[in-house]
């Protein structure tokens, strides 16, 4: 790119590009570079969202945009603008959905979004926004919130040294019992949002926005729609997903194929309870370990206890007279 401004460097001067005031309203990938941190953008497609009347959907999507509004409400109290929110539930749920919509209605508000890849970098990027934009309204969205590295750095950005205003973290995974509690603790992590496989109306809608043409050859499928959408209750988007490419590219009878996903639906499930009660159990046996192992190093001979017999007791009496 063709350098048309001079950029300050201290007392010195660089050529670039241009420059701006604001950071342009969109979705960013933090990268570090020998220049420093790039702020990347991220296409934000928004043809794929699904808008669809769920109580969850709308809790969620409806307490994030009135967020943004109550800055006046936390000074007065004495707090920072700041909320972190986690959602929780099997693969495929519509989290990653309610997300696509969270973002597009805070691009549309002209606010930054970053997507946290790593927390170092994301830390660095919201010191450098402030530096720049104090005020500014900023939403970091964690997906899989479980799988990225860096407790100590997280802890700190969610109620530490490294804590902003004006900022609210959308949080994702699919596994809420491997994040440790001192994470999801109030302060932290404030609020926590099951989200379960959609409803009918959400299958509605997702059927409908892949085979609402002409793609069966019916250019109503109305009532092909709804028997697919009664016949998947339980089932994910990404199950849905599974049963349109089983029916639509490969050929499969429909029946089969939900037969076949609700059947794996059902080992997944029992799969993933089985590990959750083992991390509990294995957690519960450490923490036993731990009591044991204090209490030995405080007691070097425990105390034994023996039953002798009154025959015993009467001989025993017997010495200590005749000493």
């Amino acid at each position: 790119m063709e350098a048309v401004q001079w950029e300050k460097l201290g007392k010195g001067f660089t050529p670039c590009s241009g420059t701006e005031k604001s950071l342009p309203g969109g979705v960013y990938t933090v990268v570090s570079t020998q220049a420093g941190l790039v702020f990347q953008p991220k296409k934000l497609s928004t043809d794929d969202l699904l808008r669809f009347e769920d109580p969850t959907h709308q809790e969620i999507i409806g307490e994030i945009n009135n967020f943004w509004a109550l800055k006046p409400k936390y000074s007065k109290l004495g707090f920072l603008h700041n909320r972190a929110l986690l959602m929780w539930g099997p693969p495929g749920s519509g989290k990653s959905c309610i997300s696509k919509i969270v973002v597009a209605d805070v691009v549309n508000m002209k606010n930054i979004v970053l997507n946290c890849d790593d927390i170092y970098l994301v830390s660095g990027a919201l010191n450098a926004i402030r530096e720049v934009e104090p005020q500014r309204q900023i939403m970091v969205l964690m997906e899989d919130i479980d799988s990225l590295r860096g407790e100590g750095k997280l802890l700190s950005l969610l109620d530490g040294e490294d804590t902003v205003d004006n900022i609210l973290y959308l949080c994702t995974t699919n596994y809420i019992d491997r994040i440790p509690e001192r994470v999801l603790r109030p302060g932290r992590i404030d609020r926590r949002i099951s989200v379960p496989c959609p409803p009918r109306a959400g299958r509605i809608a997702f059927l409908k926005s892949k085979i609402g043409g002409p793609i069966t050859g019916d250019d109503n499928n109305s009532a092909v729609i709804n028997r697919l959408a009664d016949a998947t209750d339980g089932l994910s988007f990404a199950h849905l997903r599974e049963l349109l490419v089983g029916v639509y590219c490969l050929g499969h009878k429909p029946e089969e194929v939900i037969k076949r996903l609700k059947n794996k639906g059902a080992e997944e499930l029992t799969k993933q309870s089985i590990k959750a009660m083992d991390r509990k159990i294995s957690v519960a046996m450490t923490k036993k370990d731990k009591r044991m192992a204090a209490t030995a190093s405080v007691t070097k001979m425990p105390e034994q206890t023996f039953k002798i017999t009154k025959a015993e007791v009467r001989q025993i009496k017997k010495r200590r007279a005749s000493k």
